[in-house]
C-alpha cells in the first residue's frame, strides 16, 4: 500500500512528514511508483497524505480543498475529511450493493420489513464489511500549536498529539517502531526529528507495496518547506553510512570459545 509519516518536534512548533510515491490503482488492482506526490498542501499551515486507492484519495482531497477555503485549524480540515470519507463510503456502498437490487439507503433503512430477510442478512453483511481501504494522515500547525491526525476507514479521526507522531499504510509497523526505538518525541529539535523520520520511513520499505521514493518536508508558522534532491541526498548517505558500522565480535567470540564443547 504506502508509508506516510508526521511527527511533532521543537515542542510542537514544527512538524517533519514523510511519504512514498507507491499508487495503488483498486479498479486495475496494480501498484506502481508515480512521479506524483501523494502528499497535498491542504492550506499553507497544513498537509495531508494518504495510503490506499489513489483514486479515492484524490476525489476526497479535491472536494477537501474546495471545502476547505475558509478553515483556520487542523482539526477543521480533519473534520471536513472526516464528513468527505464517510459520505463517500455510504455513497460506494450504496451503489456497489444496493442499486444494483433495486435498492436505496432510505428504502434499506425504512422498510426492511420488505426485504427477504435472508436477502437482508446477506447485504447487513456485505455493507457492514465494506471499505474503500483509504486512510488518511493529517499534519500541520495552527494558532493551537502542531498536530499530527489520522482519519481511518470508516471514518475514526485518532488525534495523535500526545504521542507525537503517526503514520498510515502498510509499512505503520515498522515506521512506528522505528520512531519508539529512536526515542522519538515531541519535545525533540528539528534537526533530530528530520533524520528519525527519514530512517523510519526507510525501515518501512520492507514492508509489502511501499516503495523507495520519498518525500519529505517540514511545517512551521512559516509555511510548508518540502526537502529539495540534494537534501534527501544527504541523509540517504548518513543512513547508509549508519548501517556499516561493524560491530566488535572479539568479546563474543571469547564467549564462543568458552562454551564451545572440546572432543
Amino acid at each position: 500500500m504506502t508509508i506516510c509519516i508526521g511527527s511533532l518536534c521543537e515542542a510542537g512548533k514544527a512538524i517533519v512528514f514523510a511519504a512514498d510515491r507507491m499508487v495503488t490503482a483498486g479498479y486495475l488492482s496494480l501498484e506502481f511508483e508515480h512521479q506524483e506526490k501523494k502528499i497535498e498542501g491542504i492550506k499553507d499551515f497544513c498537509v495531508v497524505m494518504s495510503s490506499g486507492d489513489a483514486l479515492v484519495a484524490l476525489e476526497l482531497v479535491e472536494e477537501l480543498k474546495r471545502e476547505s477555503t475558509n478553515a483556520k485549524t487542523v482539526a477543521e480540515i480533519a473534520g471536513k475529511l472526516h464528513k468527505l470519507l464517510v459520505s463517500l463510503s455510504l455513497k460506494r456502498a450504496e451503489q456497489t450493493y444496493l442499486i444494483p437490487r433495486g435498492l436505496d439507503w432510505d428504502f434499506y433503512r425504512e422498510r426492511a420489513d420488505r426485504i427477504n430477510p435472508q436477502l437482508y442478512m446477506i447485504l447487513d453483511d456485505y455493507l457492514s464489511k465494506f471499505s474503500l481501504e483509504t486512510d488518511f494522515l493529517v499534519a500541520g500547525i495552527d494558532e493551537y500549536g502542531g498536530h499530527v491526525i489520522t482519519v481511518d476507514f470508516p471514518g475514526t479521526i485518532q488525534y495523535l498529539d500526545k504521542i507525537g507522531f503517526g503514520a498510515v499504510g502498510s509499512g505503520i509497523p515498522h515506521a512506528t517502531v522505528s520512531l519508539c526505538l529512536d526515542g522519538q518525541t515531541r519535545n525533540r529539535s528539528l534537526a533530530e526529528s528530520i533524520h528519525a523520520v527519514y530512517v523510519s520511513k526507510r525501515k518501512a520499505e520492507s514492508a509489502p507495496g511501499v516503495g523507495s521514493q520519498t518525500d519529505m518536508g517540514i511545517i512551521t508558522h512559516d509555511g510548508i518547506r518540502f526537502l529539495e534532491s540534494k537534501h534527501l541526498e544527504t541523509l540517504a548517505k548518513v543512513y547508509e553510512n549508519s548501517m556499516k558500522t561493524q560491530i566488535d565480535l572479539s568479546l563474543i567470540e571469547k564467549i564462543r570459545e568458552e562454551i564451545s564443547i572440546k572432543k
